[in-house]
């Protein structure tokens, strides 16, 4: 089942996705970024631009078939683009607004939510798609994922009134 993470009060989405990126990059991790096309752009100019000493090697999901299947990073508006198909299902990495379809089948996903109030209202309904998806989605022992269950609860603590 995947595990689900929420990055709450994060100031600058993108700044924060370029680091989260690097670490995640480091630990070895293959790396599905899904958001707009307008952030994937900019998030695309600061991953090239990151460091003067490093590199983090990414590509868009319409590079050509050879570049996407050597880039542990690739930036993409849904996880369920054909060309992406048979890649290693690792980390999944959300920026849009909306719970990305295929969310569940990979083994992490992550929601990054600004401080902004439209990005935290955003966040509540991605948090409630995905508790439904919990709710419905059972281990074999019948137990729904615990994990997702706190993330819900530490969501719904931080709801804007």
């Amino acid at each position: 089942m995947t595990e689900v993470e929420f990055h709450f009060n994060v100031g600058d989405k993108l700044d924060y996705s370029c680091r989260l990126l690097r670490k995640a990059h480091a630990g070895g991790a293959q790396l599905l970024v899904t958001a707009d096309p307008v952030t994937l752009a900019q998030l695309d100019q600061m991953l090239w631009t990151l460091s003067a000493t490093e590199f983090l090697p990414h590509c868009r999901s319409d590079a050509p078939p050879a570049t996407l299947a050597l880039s542990p990073i690739v930036l993409a508006a849904s996880a369920l683009e054909p060309v992406l198909e048979g890649r290693a299902a690792g980390v999944l990495v959300n920026l849009g607004q909306d719970v990305p379809p295929g969310f569940e089948s990979f083994e992490r996903f992550i929601e990054i939510v600004s401080s902004a109030p439209d990005d935290r209202l955003a966040g509540d309904s991605v948090g409630a798609t995905i508790n439904i998806a919990v709710m419905h989605s059972k281990r074999m022992t019948g137990q729904p994922e615990q994990k997702a269950r706190q993330a819900l609860d530490s969501l719904k603590a931080l709801k804007i009134h």
